[in-house]
């Protein structure tokens, strides 16, 4: 073999040899990647859904205090009601 192909044959290895070398990097990379980008998502999510639980409860909240104002509304109609009951004699 001569010089320029000796010399050909360790450049096409010393390349292969750094490719092998920097995969298992890659590799991690990635994988750190694929978990940050997990991670992400699920900082996104996470006020979404807390949203989500605030709008269900204050909804909730809110019919439980409609309701009491209806009862409330309630009571006071039949007070006038028997109110005028007695004004008129029944």
């Amino acid at each position: 073999m001569d010089s320029a192909t000796l010399l050909g044959v360790v450049g096409i290895g010393s390349t292969l040899l750094g490719a092998v070398a920097r995969a298992p990097g890659a590799l991690g990379a990635v994988a750190v990647t694929t978990r940050a980008q997990s991670a992400v998502e699920e900082q996104r999510a996470r006020p979404q859904a807390y949203s989500a639980c605030s709008t269900a409860l204050r909804a909730r909240r809110d019919d439980d205090v409609n309701q009491r104002a209806a009862h409330q509304q309630l009571g006071k109609l039949e007070a006038q009601r028997a109110d005028v009951a007695r004004t008129v004699g029944r």
